[in-house]
Protein backbone atom coordinates (compact mmCIF):
# COMPACT_ATOMS: atom_id res chain seq x y z
CA UNK A 1 0.00 0.00 0.00
CA UNK A 2 0.88 3.39 -0.62
CA UNK A 3 2.45 5.53 2.09
CA UNK A 4 0.99 8.79 0.31
CA UNK A 5 -2.17 8.95 2.83
CA UNK A 6 -2.43 12.38 2.88
CA UNK A 7 -2.82 14.60 0.14
CA UNK A 8 -4.48 17.50 -0.81
CA UNK A 9 -8.07 17.94 -2.00
CA UNK A 10 -8.48 17.43 -5.76
CA UNK A 11 -9.69 20.25 -7.62
CA UNK A 12 -12.59 20.65 -9.27
CA UNK A 13 -12.42 19.66 -13.03
CA UNK A 14 -13.38 22.68 -15.53
CA UNK A 15 -15.59 20.56 -17.60
CA UNK A 16 -13.78 21.39 -20.75
CA UNK A 17 -10.32 20.14 -20.95
CA UNK A 18 -11.31 16.45 -20.98
CA UNK A 19 -6.91 16.15 -20.56
CA UNK A 20 -6.42 17.86 -17.49
CA UNK A 21 -9.07 15.42 -16.49
CA UNK A 22 -7.13 12.32 -17.60
CA UNK A 23 -3.73 13.65 -15.83
CA UNK A 24 -1.84 12.17 -13.10
CA UNK A 25 1.09 13.92 -10.97
CA UNK A 26 3.74 11.92 -9.35
CA UNK A 27 4.29 11.53 -6.02
CA UNK A 28 7.64 8.98 -6.55
CA UNK A 29 8.41 6.28 -7.92
CA UNK A 30 5.33 4.13 -9.50
CA UNK A 31 2.86 6.79 -7.32
CA UNK A 32 0.72 9.16 -8.82
CA UNK A 33 -2.31 11.13 -8.07
CA UNK A 34 -5.28 13.29 -9.50
CA UNK A 35 -5.04 16.58 -9.64
CA UNK A 36 -8.90 17.05 -10.45
CA UNK A 37 -11.72 15.33 -10.59
CA UNK A 38 -15.43 15.18 -11.44
CA UNK A 39 -17.40 16.56 -9.10
CA UNK A 40 -20.73 15.17 -7.82
CA UNK A 41 -23.42 16.48 -5.73
CA UNK A 42 -23.82 13.47 -3.82
CA UNK A 43 -19.59 13.54 -3.51
CA UNK A 44 -19.55 9.75 -4.60
CA UNK A 45 -16.13 9.24 -7.30
CA UNK A 46 -17.68 8.03 -10.42
CA UNK A 47 -15.76 4.56 -10.67
CA UNK A 48 -15.03 5.08 -14.25
CA UNK A 49 -12.49 8.12 -13.46
CA UNK A 50 -11.22 5.89 -11.17
CA UNK A 51 -10.53 3.06 -13.75
CA UNK A 52 -9.19 5.97 -16.33
CA UNK A 53 -6.86 7.23 -13.54
CA UNK A 54 -5.66 3.46 -12.65
CA UNK A 55 -4.96 2.59 -16.58
CA UNK A 56 -3.14 6.32 -16.80
CA UNK A 57 -1.05 4.99 -13.95
CA UNK A 58 0.12 1.50 -15.51
CA UNK A 59 0.43 2.83 -18.67
CA UNK A 60 3.21 5.34 -17.08
CA UNK A 61 5.48 2.40 -16.04
CA UNK A 62 5.29 0.84 -19.37
CA UNK A 63 7.16 1.79 -22.29
CA UNK A 64 6.64 0.59 -26.37
CA UNK A 65 3.64 -1.92 -25.25
CA UNK A 66 -0.19 -1.36 -25.48
CA UNK A 67 -2.41 -2.20 -22.59
CA UNK A 68 -5.36 -4.87 -24.04
CA UNK A 69 -6.80 -5.81 -20.89
CA UNK A 70 -8.22 -5.33 -17.38
CA UNK A 71 -9.71 -6.32 -14.49
CA UNK A 72 -10.62 -4.56 -11.44
CA UNK A 73 -12.50 -4.40 -8.31
CA UNK A 74 -14.57 -1.26 -6.82
CA UNK A 75 -13.67 -2.06 -2.67
CA UNK A 76 -14.66 1.18 -1.28
CA UNK A 77 -17.37 4.45 -2.59
CA UNK A 78 -14.54 6.89 -3.11
CA UNK A 79 -14.65 10.61 -2.31
CA UNK A 80 -15.23 12.72 -5.73
CA UNK A 81 -13.70 15.75 -3.64
CA UNK A 82 -10.59 14.07 -2.28
CA UNK A 83 -7.39 13.28 -4.24
CA UNK A 84 -6.69 9.27 -4.87
CA UNK A 85 -3.12 7.79 -4.80
CA UNK A 86 -2.47 5.25 -7.34
CA UNK A 87 0.27 2.53 -6.49
CA UNK A 88 1.52 0.68 -9.20
CA UNK A 89 2.89 -2.48 -9.05
CA UNK A 90 5.57 -3.46 -11.70
CA UNK A 91 4.66 -7.79 -11.62
CA UNK A 92 6.18 -8.53 -14.31
CA UNK A 93 7.94 -7.34 -17.88
CA UNK A 94 8.41 -10.42 -19.83
CA UNK A 95 9.61 -10.87 -23.71
CA UNK A 96 6.16 -9.82 -25.85
CA UNK A 97 3.77 -9.20 -22.45
CA UNK A 98 4.29 -7.13 -18.92
CA UNK A 99 1.88 -6.98 -16.41
CA UNK A 100 0.88 -4.96 -13.73
CA UNK A 101 -1.52 -3.95 -10.33
CA UNK A 102 -2.27 -0.95 -9.28
CA UNK A 103 -4.17 -0.14 -6.00
CA UNK A 104 -6.04 2.88 -5.68
CA UNK A 105 -6.42 4.17 -2.28
CA UNK A 106 -7.93 7.87 0.09
CA UNK A 107 -6.95 8.31 3.36
CA UNK A 108 -4.97 5.21 3.76
CA UNK A 109 -7.31 3.08 2.59
CA UNK A 110 -7.76 0.96 -0.62
CA UNK A 111 -11.44 2.21 -2.49
CA UNK A 112 -10.32 0.35 -5.91
CA UNK A 113 -7.33 -2.31 -7.08
CA UNK A 114 -6.61 -3.50 -10.75
CA UNK A 115 -4.78 -6.20 -12.58
CA UNK A 116 -3.87 -4.87 -16.30
CA UNK A 117 -1.80 -6.66 -18.99
CA UNK A 118 0.35 -4.94 -21.62
CA UNK A 119 1.66 -6.43 -24.85
CA UNK A 120 4.14 -5.73 -27.62
CA UNK A 121 2.86 -4.63 -31.23
CA UNK A 122 3.22 -8.26 -32.71
CA UNK A 123 2.20 -8.87 -36.46
CA UNK A 124 -1.98 -9.72 -37.11
CA UNK A 125 -1.53 -13.61 -37.90
CA UNK A 126 -5.30 -14.20 -36.58
CA UNK A 127 -7.90 -11.10 -36.96
CA UNK A 128 -11.38 -11.44 -36.44
CA UNK A 129 -14.18 -9.68 -34.76
CA UNK A 130 -18.27 -9.63 -33.86
CA UNK A 131 -20.46 -8.39 -36.66
CA UNK A 132 -21.74 -5.33 -36.14
CA UNK A 133 -25.03 -4.66 -34.77
CA UNK A 134 -27.52 -5.01 -37.42
CA UNK A 135 -30.57 -2.36 -36.67
CA UNK A 136 -28.87 0.25 -34.86
CA UNK A 137 -29.52 3.88 -35.84
CA UNK A 138 -27.36 6.75 -36.85
CA UNK A 139 -26.97 8.90 -33.72
CA UNK A 140 -27.56 11.96 -35.59
CA UNK A 141 -31.01 10.70 -36.24
CA UNK A 142 -31.42 10.08 -32.44
CA UNK A 143 -32.98 12.91 -29.93
CA UNK A 144 -31.09 13.92 -26.95
CA UNK A 145 -32.76 12.50 -23.37
CA UNK A 146 -33.61 15.99 -23.18
CA UNK A 147 -35.42 16.26 -26.15
CA UNK A 148 -37.06 12.90 -25.11
CA UNK A 149 -38.12 14.14 -21.58
CA UNK A 150 -39.78 17.22 -22.90
CA UNK A 151 -41.77 15.46 -25.15
CA UNK A 152 -42.57 12.25 -23.25
CA UNK A 153 -42.51 13.58 -19.54
CA UNK A 154 -40.95 10.20 -19.13
CA UNK A 155 -39.91 9.76 -15.21
CA UNK A 156 -36.80 7.76 -15.78
CA UNK A 157 -35.57 10.23 -17.77
CA UNK A 158 -35.98 12.68 -15.92
CA UNK A 159 -33.88 10.56 -12.96
CA UNK A 160 -31.50 9.95 -15.31
CA UNK A 161 -30.89 14.09 -16.50
CA UNK A 162 -30.53 14.70 -12.61
CA UNK A 163 -27.91 12.58 -12.10
CA UNK A 164 -26.36 13.46 -15.58
CA UNK A 165 -25.34 16.96 -14.98
CA UNK A 166 -21.54 16.26 -13.83
CA UNK A 167 -21.19 14.29 -17.21
CA UNK A 168 -22.24 17.17 -19.45
CA UNK A 169 -19.31 16.71 -21.46
CA UNK A 170 -20.61 13.14 -22.90
CA UNK A 171 -22.59 13.06 -25.73
CA UNK A 172 -24.90 10.37 -25.40
CA UNK A 173 -27.74 8.76 -27.82
CA UNK A 174 -30.16 6.32 -26.11
CA UNK A 175 -31.43 4.00 -29.12
CA UNK A 176 -35.23 3.19 -28.02
CA UNK A 177 -35.21 5.74 -25.04
CA UNK A 178 -38.94 4.25 -24.52
CA UNK A 179 -37.56 1.16 -22.66
CA UNK A 180 -35.59 3.40 -20.03
CA UNK A 181 -38.21 2.07 -17.28
CA UNK A 182 -37.43 -1.54 -18.37
CA UNK A 183 -40.09 -4.56 -19.35
CA UNK A 184 -37.46 -4.99 -22.69
CA UNK A 185 -37.56 -8.69 -22.47
CA UNK A 186 -34.22 -9.28 -24.53
CA UNK A 187 -31.97 -7.47 -21.85
CA UNK A 188 -30.59 -5.49 -24.11
CA UNK A 189 -29.84 -1.78 -24.29
CA UNK A 190 -27.63 0.17 -27.07
CA UNK A 191 -26.05 3.97 -26.47
CA UNK A 192 -24.40 6.01 -29.04
CA UNK A 193 -21.59 7.97 -27.10
CA UNK A 194 -18.75 10.29 -27.45
CA UNK A 195 -16.56 12.71 -25.26
CA UNK A 196 -16.51 16.03 -28.65
CA UNK A 197 -13.88 17.64 -26.14
CA UNK A 198 -10.93 15.13 -26.90
CA UNK A 199 -11.08 16.36 -30.75
CA UNK A 200 -8.20 18.42 -29.69
CA UNK A 201 -6.71 15.02 -28.05
CA UNK A 202 -4.31 13.41 -30.62
CA UNK A 203 -2.21 11.34 -27.97
CA UNK A 204 -3.91 7.71 -28.49
CA UNK A 205 -3.11 7.12 -24.59
CA UNK A 206 -5.46 9.74 -23.38
CA UNK A 207 -8.14 8.25 -25.79
CA UNK A 208 -7.28 4.73 -24.09
CA UNK A 209 -8.03 6.20 -21.00
CA UNK A 210 -11.42 7.85 -21.83
CA UNK A 211 -12.23 4.97 -23.25
CA UNK A 212 -12.20 3.16 -20.24
CA UNK A 213 -13.53 6.05 -18.55
CA UNK A 214 -16.42 5.53 -20.85
CA UNK A 215 -16.44 1.75 -20.26
CA UNK A 216 -17.81 1.99 -17.07
CA UNK A 217 -21.12 4.69 -18.00
CA UNK A 218 -24.41 3.03 -18.50
CA UNK A 219 -22.96 -0.42 -18.35
CA UNK A 220 -24.77 -1.41 -15.41
CA UNK A 221 -27.74 -0.21 -16.38
CA UNK A 222 -27.92 -2.89 -19.09
CA UNK A 223 -29.26 -5.38 -16.00
CA UNK A 224 -32.21 -3.09 -15.20
CA UNK A 225 -33.42 -3.44 -18.71
CA UNK A 226 -36.13 -6.23 -18.63
CA UNK A 227 -37.30 -5.09 -15.21
CA UNK A 228 -40.12 -2.58 -14.72
CA UNK A 229 -39.48 0.99 -13.28
CA UNK A 230 -42.26 2.50 -15.37
CA UNK A 231 -44.92 2.30 -12.36
CA UNK A 232 -42.82 5.32 -10.74
CA UNK A 233 -42.98 3.53 -7.71
CA UNK A 234 -39.04 2.06 -7.23
CA UNK A 235 -36.06 3.85 -8.23
CA UNK A 236 -33.21 1.69 -8.75
CA UNK A 237 -30.12 1.30 -6.87
CA UNK A 238 -26.85 0.83 -8.26
CA UNK A 239 -22.74 0.10 -7.52
CA UNK A 240 -20.34 -1.44 -9.68
CA UNK A 241 -18.48 -4.39 -8.13
CA UNK A 242 -16.14 -5.52 -10.29
CA UNK A 243 -15.17 -4.17 -14.11
CA UNK A 244 -13.40 -6.08 -16.98
CA UNK A 245 -12.70 -4.49 -20.60
CA UNK A 246 -10.37 -5.69 -23.33
CA UNK A 247 -8.42 -3.38 -25.65
CA UNK A 248 -9.36 -4.54 -29.34
CA UNK A 249 -8.05 -1.82 -31.88
CA UNK A 250 -7.66 1.78 -31.11
CA UNK A 251 -10.79 4.21 -31.24
CA UNK A 252 -11.24 8.31 -30.86
CA UNK A 253 -13.50 9.34 -28.33
CA UNK A 254 -14.72 12.25 -30.24
CA UNK A 255 -15.70 10.26 -32.59
CA UNK A 256 -19.35 8.48 -32.02
CA UNK A 257 -19.41 4.81 -30.23
CA UNK A 258 -21.74 2.40 -29.96
CA UNK A 259 -22.53 0.30 -26.75
CA UNK A 260 -24.15 -2.76 -27.84
CA UNK A 261 -24.73 -4.06 -24.14
CA UNK A 262 -26.83 -7.19 -22.69
CA UNK A 263 -27.30 -8.95 -19.43
CA UNK A 264 -27.20 -12.61 -19.25
CA UNK A 265 -28.13 -13.12 -15.29
CA UNK A 266 -29.26 -11.07 -12.41
CA UNK A 267 -29.85 -12.75 -8.80
CA UNK A 268 -29.59 -12.04 -5.37
CA UNK A 269 -28.70 -8.50 -5.82
CA UNK A 270 -26.07 -8.65 -8.43
CA UNK A 271 -26.47 -8.25 -11.96
CA UNK A 272 -24.48 -9.11 -14.59
CA UNK A 273 -24.11 -6.76 -17.71
CA UNK A 274 -21.46 -7.09 -20.71
CA UNK A 275 -20.78 -4.40 -23.71
CA UNK A 276 -18.99 -3.95 -27.23
CA UNK A 277 -17.87 -0.89 -28.23
CA UNK A 278 -18.09 -0.49 -31.77
CA UNK A 279 -16.80 2.45 -34.01
CA UNK A 280 -19.18 4.45 -36.95
CA UNK A 281 -17.46 1.35 -39.37
CA UNK A 282 -17.83 -1.09 -37.37
CA UNK A 283 -14.50 -1.83 -35.85
CA UNK A 284 -14.98 -3.79 -32.60
CA UNK A 285 -12.87 -1.20 -30.73
CA UNK A 286 -13.62 -3.02 -27.07
CA UNK A 287 -15.53 -5.99 -24.87
CA UNK A 288 -15.93 -5.17 -21.37
CA UNK A 289 -17.97 -6.72 -18.85
CA UNK A 290 -19.41 -5.72 -15.38
CA UNK A 291 -21.21 -7.23 -11.92
CA UNK A 292 -23.10 -4.33 -9.86
CA UNK A 293 -25.29 -4.33 -6.92
CA UNK A 294 -28.95 -3.85 -7.73
CA UNK A 295 -31.31 -2.96 -5.39
CA UNK A 296 -34.48 -0.94 -5.58
CA UNK A 297 -35.65 2.14 -2.92
CA UNK A 298 -39.21 3.13 -2.99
Amino acid sequence: MSDFADVSPAAEWDGRDIASLMSLEALGSDNFTNPVSVMRDDRHLYGGQVLAHAVGAAMGTVEDRTIHSLHAYFLRRGDGCSRVVFNVERTRDGGSFSSRRVVASQGGAPIFHMNCSFKTSDCDDFDHQAPNPEGAPNPDTLVTLEEYLETTGDHMAAMLLERRAPFSHIDIRIVDPQYLGGARPDARRQVWFRIPSARSCNQPHIHTQLLAYLSDYWLAGAALAPHDFIDNKRRPLMASIDHALWFHRPARVDQWLLYDMDSPSARNAVGLSRGLIFTTDGSLAASSAQEAMLRTSR
